[in-house]
């Protein structure tokens, strides 16, 4: 993966937006060549398209340097896939397109070296934080 340092893509774009829903499973490394989840499953959970790990259950970002790996492909009609498109958007539609990244934000503040605890923050078109110590 590369963004070219556009941070906003970093957080609003993932692998479910990035690859088709016949994608099942992936695994994913970090831009250290670390395993971040043996085994992700493709899902849509509180309005957010994409890998969960198997294991925990927790959403999977992407960032610039991540690498994915497909480990898992379903053979399936084109209109099958159209199908599961328009599914996971009516799904992303009904949950108001908000996209829950607080977990996620204050990981990448804390890989940093930094302590920061953000509020529930919402990514609706441009990204509201409320940070505070």
């Amino acid at each position: 993966m590369n963004f070219k340092g556009n941070e906003v893509a970093e957080w609003k774009i993932g692998a479910g937006n990035l690859l088709p829903p016949v994608v099942k499973a992936v695994k994913i490394y970090d831009a250290g060549g670390k395993v971040l989840t043996q085994n992700a499953v493709r899902g849509v959970k509180g309005g957010r398209v994409g890998y969960f790990d198997s294991g925990s259950d927790g959403y999977i970002p992407i960032h610039s340097g991540y690498k994915i790996e497909v480990l898992e492909v379903q053979e399936v009609t084109v209109e099958e896939v159209s199908t599961r498109i328009k599914e996971e958007n009516e799904l992303f539609e009904k949950a108001g397109k908000k996209l829950v990244i607080k977990e996620n934000l204050e990981k990448f503040f804390k890989d940093k070296g930094l302590e920061v605890k953000v509020d529930d923050s919402y990514f609706v078109g441009e990204i509201y934080l409320f940070v505070y110590n």
